[in-house]
């Protein structure tokens, strides 16, 4: 971003980060893992390379230079000694609590630099000290980290992504999908029901030239757009999209059901994930619970129409009748967009 900006000065890139929990053996568990993975589930990081070389010791020395060479150039000294699980779920239920409070990018930097370069001294992404410094370190209450930490709250989101990463084609990371829906570039595996032109796709560590070439790519096609739409020019730089509304704020990242639809009552009762708030659209984006093997399937949905999936029970439908409604907008507005996320 830095060296798209020295190329743009006159242009704001600001990139709105969406993470996914991922595993590289999915939701395997121990046994299936034996049988079906190549991959340990748990050691050293040093140890665990040696998946991927075949057990060769050379290869995986070789590797782990080429690593320690890459990141000594922009000041990180990796240290190979930490221990992971290659299921870290309550790092990941922690990544998804930092994202409903705003900290999603603080907090993972924060575990990042302690799992990555602190190994030696016992830091590690899958050890409860090392979480709880990261989301201190993010911002976050300690306290209140502390007590979500120990509860399973997150935990059955955390799973369900780490089996449907590989239903979608995603098994490995890191994988960036660069979408930009004022121009209707908008998809990928993520978003597999959007209707708008592929959006550029990128897996894996690549060069710094590669991601600036996405970035102008994906600002020649906006300004062309505002040129002919004659819009405003992008809002100036470092100014942050408005947080979203207590209402919304309060269900992000949680299990949620839908109710007061009218223009779509037979989705009414319907439960799934609030992933994110759409402030363009005052919508939640809510990722839909579907059956094994179906379709991902998400909507644009008011706070008002949901709720916490354990209030569903007391929820009654004749208390949120005109729930759906904004103004003067229609019933059919209640469910403003689907799409795969």
């Amino acid at each position: 971003m830095a060296t798209f900006h020295e190329e743009h000065p006159d242009v704001a890139l600001e990139l709105q980060v969406t993470r996914h929990p991922f595993s590289f053996i999915g939701d395997l568990d121990e046994a299936q893992i034996e049988q079906r993975s190549s991959l340990k589930k748990e050691g050293t990081w040093k140890d665990r390379l040696l998946d991927y070389t075949g057990g060769n010791e050379f290869a995986r020395d070789q590797a782990m230079a080429g690593m320690k060479h890459a990141g000594a150039q922009v000041g990180i000294a990796f240290d190979y000694n930490c221990y992971i699980n290659r299921q870290p779920v309550d790092s990941q239920r922690m990544l998804l609590y930092a994202r409903r409070h705003g900290k999603q990018e603080a907090y993972v930097s924060a575990l990042s630099k302690r799992h990555f370069t602190m190994g030696t001294h016992g830091e590690s992404a899958s050890k409860r000290h090392t979480v709880l410094r990261a989301a201190e370190e993010a911002g976050l209450d300690r306290a209140a980290a502390e007590a979500f930490y120990d509860s399973d709250e997150l935990r059955d989101v955390v799973w369900k992504s780490y089996g449907d990463m590989p239903k979608r084609g995603i098994t490995a990371i890191p994988l960036f999908v660069f979408n930009c829906p004022e121009i209707r570039v908008e998809g990928g595996p993520l978003r597999p029901l959007a209707q708008g032109s592929t959006p550029p796709i990128v897996n894996g560590s690549m060069t710094v030239d590669l991601f600036v070439g996405v970035f102008d790519q994906l600002w020649e096609g906006v300004s062309k757009a505002r040129s002919a739409k004659a819009l405003p020019p992008p809002k100036a730089r470092g100014v942050a999209p408005p947080p979203p509304p207590a209402e919304a704020a309060a269900l992000l990242g949680k299990r949620v059901t839908l109710r007061g639809l009218k223009g779509r009552a037979d989705l009414n009762g319907r439960s799934g994930v609030c992933e994110r708030y759409d402030a363009t659209k005052g919508r939640c984006v809510v990722q839909l619970e579907t059956p094994a093997g179906a379709k991902a399937e998400a909507m644009l949905l008011k706070p008002a129409n949901l709720c916490e999936a354990a209030e569903a029970a007391v929820a009654s439908a004749p208390a949120m009748s005109g729930a759906g409604d904004m103004g003067e907008q229609s019933d059919d507005d209640d469910a403003l967009a689907m799409y795969g996320f």
